[in-house]
């Protein structure tokens, strides 16, 4: 069973459940009410987009966190990461969509499920350990780590205040590492591949490309050179 207590963020009570061990803190979250967060020290079937495997081990921080439906969330979400890491001595930028990086090396990830009419959004970041080669964590970066309940509270305090959208796109686009960059954007079976110009107001990533603009809404992205970032 959870330890379970709440949580105030900016005049907002939220519901914390906290485990030792799980499979995954997404799983638990479903259908649990907005405002609920769920963390817990490991996992051992935690995954990122596209199901891939979010390697769980003790040291790390690892959570999900139920609200109400917001088509900013993708870049609400890196930004609140980003610029919590920042706190502890974290250079940190946004590689498009939202994964979280340091020197081009994913130092967090976030995920968002839409379920039962709520949005669950993932986050794992990676304090003591790398997980995995080419990976970096914030000791590894030369960071202060920091215990995962208050990087929680710093990303949350982020997360939940209350930011206009264009200021939430204005700071997203100052942290996105992607913007300048050349990539690759693989789209089901299709790739494109050119120079990211911009991110428009819904978080719809423009990359300039042999045969024109395209308008990219979602997609898995590499950077392949440009600003000295090398990133998969």
């Amino acid at each position: 069973m959870p330890q379970i207590r709440s949580l105030s963020i900016n005049g907002r009570e939220l519901r914390l459940l906290r485990y030792g061990r799980v499979d995954s803190t997404q799983r638990i979250a479903r259908g649990l009410p907005v405002e609920t967060v769920v963390i817990a020290d490991s996992q051992t079937a935690g995954h990122g987009r596209y199901g891939r495997e979010w390697v769980s081990p003790p040291g790390g921080l690892y959570t999900s966190i139920v609200l109400a439906p917001d088509p900013l969330l993708p870049l609400r979400a890196g930004v609140a990461v980003a610029e919590a890491l920042s706190g502890c001595g974290i250079p940190a930028r946004l590689k498009w969509p939202n994964d979280v990086t340091v020197d081009g090396k994913k130092i967090a990830g976030v995920l968002i499920e839409e379920a039962d009419g709520a949005m669950i959004l993932g986050i794992g970041v990676n304090l003591d350990r790398v997980p995995y080669p080419g990976a970096t964590s914030v000791r590894a970066a030369g960071g202060r780590v920091t215990a995962p309940e208050e990087l929680l509270s710093r990303i949350l305090r982020v997360l939940l205040a209350p930011t206009a959208d264009d200021a939430i796109l204005t700071r997203y686009r100052a942290l996105c590492a992607t913007i300048g960059t050349e990539v690759s954007i693989s789209i089901g079976r299709g790739l494109i591949r050119g120079r990211a110009v911009g991110i428009e107001p819904d978080g719809a990533l423009i990359v300039s490309t042999a045969a024109g603009a395209r308008r990219i809404a979602s997609g898995e992205c590499r950077h392949l050179y440009g600003r000295g970032i090398r990133s998969s």
